[in-house]
């Protein structure tokens, strides 16, 4: 369902896809509950609608109340409730709140920095908006060589032993 609602918003049906984003929800909160992986998602596909309809009120409401389950169920470093961070941030922003948008973006880079590295496109994207934001906290560069680092050297290691056995299995 949340498929046809993303369609129905691309094709211009953009009633049509708040419409259904919303009987999603509903039926998912009642069958499921508030805190299901799957209610979450469809709370945040909705918010996601929203803001780009200009409800940004509505917006942020949706993504508070995502961000406070998140955090509860999984807790402030799980990459979910880190997007749902960077998602609000987002929103603040766009509602002229400045101050707690860089706060909360800085601490989803914190948290992003440390689950994926520096040089993940997640990490990148929350760099820059808190760069945006007048963040103080340093920018890591796109691209560099993430063989450097120790993760970086693990994902390699991982990788290289990954394409070893590939090549095994496949001839």
């Amino acid at each position: 369902m949340n498929n046809l609602a993303a369609t129905l918003f691309a094709e211009g049906d953009r009633a049509a896809a708040r419409s259904l984003l919303e009987s999603v929800l509903e039926v998912h909160q009642r069958a499921l509950g508030e805190e299901h992986p799957h209610t979450l998602k469809s709370l945040g596909n909705l918010a996601a609608t929203l803001w780009r309809l200009g409800d940004l009120a509505g917006a942020r409401q949706l993504e508070e109340r995502a961000l406070q389950t998140r955090q509860r169920t999984l807790g402030d470093a799980h990459p979910d409730t880190l997007l749902a961070m960077h998602n609000l941030a987002y929103t603040l922003r766009d509602l002229g709140d400045r101050d707690g948008a860089r706060q909360l973006a800085e601490q989803a880079l914190a948290g992003r920095r440390h689950a994926l590295g520096d040089h993940h496109p997640d990490t990148q994207s929350t760099a820059a908006l808190a760069a945006g934001l007048g963040s103080e906290t340093p920018v890591p560069a796109p691209g560099g060589d993430p063989a450097s680092s120790s993760d970086g050297r693990i994902r390699q290691s991982i990788g290289t032993s990954l394409l070893t056995f590939l090549r095994r299995l496949l001839g």
